[in-house]
């Protein structure tokens, strides 16, 4: 920056020399307020940013276990909330700029530490179903969208001081840009060339700070400002561009987090329900088919049993891997819980399923696993096919058809696919009705 403030000030004439000084304590200030925009969204917007995603993620194994007793979701339950309890803690000695901040974080940890007991009632006792359980798992769930809305109104805080501060640096440029025509004015005769080569050299980069400030503030991380260099200017533009990757890859690991089964890196529970019910909102507004597969490994828990959970691991992943492999880009794949798996499949018919449902099984069968120095070990999988619109026209009759057809081919001896009449299996050469 002082490199071509020199180059500006030796073609210039005496009045323009002002216009340099200005010029140069303006980016300074203006460089201030950036760094405090950046150093804020780091410190404030992150870690409570970590911890909403945990607080939305924490009721669903609790949920789980109510309905299953799976030891596997008392245990996720626990390692959330001591994450919880973690992250609380250092929040309470974060640097806020604001005493509201703090106390929407103390209200949140407040209400958490209330919640605590609750769910402790429910893993010691869950009787599913009972009445109190439902009563207590209902207050439970009310508490943690209470403490949702809390660390909401973090953000929106947050959001209102990085956009103050944003407005003060348009300020600090608006007035720079003042106070730089003045001086042109005064000196017009003698500067104009002058000030044209100060407008490409100077105020471009700052105004393309400012325009990263303004995208950063409104929370588009994958804008980067273009140009830079080895003076301060261009450190500062490096600074930014660096700083906003960071965290854009922070925020995408967290979205991971939130929306991935962290065994498999399939969709999770809840996820896979939510772009379900999208699917099927498209499927109806623009009249297109569409398909729900439900897929259950057979006999899953004696390979648990017999080799333990680390080999009982290899399987669920050697299953989304030929999942992946057999299905379009564009099709949808969720860890449904355990050893079940769903599928959606858009713009496809219920025969074109239940036929890509029967290569699925294939491949899964033609798959042979070692454990423990017993090769050859076979797994496969039982299938429920559920079309729309021909089979059900909501998400919830769909699920039944599809857990209805699951249970048939379950009934029917596993290691196959079931579709209304429609059933393939072990020794079926043919689709029998």
């Amino acid at each position: 920056m002082r490199t071509r403030f020199i180059l500006v000030a030796c073609i210039m004439l005496l009045p323009l020399l002002a216009l340099g000084g200005v010029a140069f304590f303006s980016h300074e200030r203006l460089k201030l307020h950036f760094d405090d925009v950046v150093e804020e969204a780091i410190e404030e917007k992150e870690p409570v940013i970590h911890l909403q995603v945990l607080v939305q993620s924490v009721g669903t194994p609790l949920h789980r276990f109510l309905l299953y007793g799976e030891e596997e979701d008392r245990i996720l339950y626990q390692q959330l909330a001591g994450q919880i309890d973690a992250l609380f803690g250092s929040l309470a000695s974060a640097p806020f700029a604001l005493d509201a901040e703090r106390e929407y974080l103390a209200a949140a940890h407040q209400h958490w530490r209330e919640l605590t007991p609750l769910a402790a009632r429910l893993l010691a006792d869950p009787i599913a179903g009972s009445e109190t359980s439902l009563q207590l798992l209902r207050r439970l769930e009310g508490d943690l969208l209470v403490i949702a809305a809390e660390l909401d109104a973090i953000h929106d805080i947050s959001d209102s001081e990085i956009e103050a501060k944003r407005r003060a640096v348009e300020e600090v440029n608006r007035e720079s840009m003042l106070l730089i025509a003045a001086v042109l004015l005064a000196g017009l005769a003698t500067a104009i060339g002058s000030g044209a080569l100060l407008a490409r050299l100077v105020l471009r980069p700052v105004e393309d700070l400012g325009r990263g400030v303004r995208q950063f503030a409104e929370g588009n991380l994958d804008y980067r400002i273009s140009g830079g260099g080895k003076d301060e200017l261009g450190t500062l533009v490096t600074a930014f561009n660096g700083m906003a990757e960071k965290l854009e890859r922070q925020q995408a690991a967290l979205l991971r987090l939130s929306t991935r089964d962290p065994l498999t890196g399939l969709l999770n529970h809840r996820e896979f329900f939510c772009q379900l019910r999208e699917e099927l909102i498209r499927a109806r507004r623009y009249g297109h088919p569409l398909v729900l597969l439900m897929i259950d490994l057979d006999h899953f828990k004696q390979v648990n049993d017999n080799f333990g959970h680390p080999n009982g691991d290899r399987v669920l992943r050697t299953m989304a891997v030929v999942l992946r492999r057999q299905l379009r880009t564009s099709d949808l794949i969720g860890r449904y819980g355990g050893e079940e798996f769903a599928v959606v499949l858009p713009e496809t018919g219920g025969q074109e399923a239940f036929d890509l449902a029967v290569r699925i099984r294939r491949a899964l069968a033609a798959q042979r696993f070692d454990f423990n120095g017993e090769k050859g070990i076979q797994v496969t999988a039982s299938f429920g096919v559920a079309a729309y619109p021909a089979d059900a026209d909501t998400e919830a009759k769909l699920l039944s058809c599809a857990d209805a057809a699951l249970y048939a081919a379950k009934h029917a001896g596993r290691d196959r696919v079931c579709w209304r009449s429609l059933t393939d299996g072990p020794g079926n050469s043919e689709l029998s009705s």
